[in-house]
């Protein structure tokens, strides 16, 4: 609930498809207030490693979730069955 009231993009705003490029991820983007996240679900069994998103998607410094720092020049790596939630401070 903390999330979403800082963070107006989390529960308001236009929700936008963003193609990843693989089968076993899907992803989008949801903009309002100004401020915008991506979500982006590993539905595979596999680790994927150093995944980039596309560049309109780029720059990330924060994993919601896990509420951690994330290096914005950085692939991702995504564990198995697994969802995030990115922002760019």
């Amino acid at each position: 609930v903390g999330l979403r009231q800082a963070l107006p993009a989390l529960a308001t705003g236009e929700i936008r498809a963003v193609e990843t490029g693989r089968n076993d991820l899907i992803a989008w983007e949801r903009a309002a207030g100004g401020g915008r996240v991506t979500v982006v679900a590993n539905l595979s069994q596999e680790m994927i490693r150093d995944y980039r998103l596309p560049q309109s998607t780029a720059g990330f410094t924060r994993e919601l979730v896990a509420d951690r720092a994330l290096d914005p020049t950085a692939g991702l790596t995504l564990a198995p069955l697994t969802l995030y939630v990115l922002h760019a401070d």
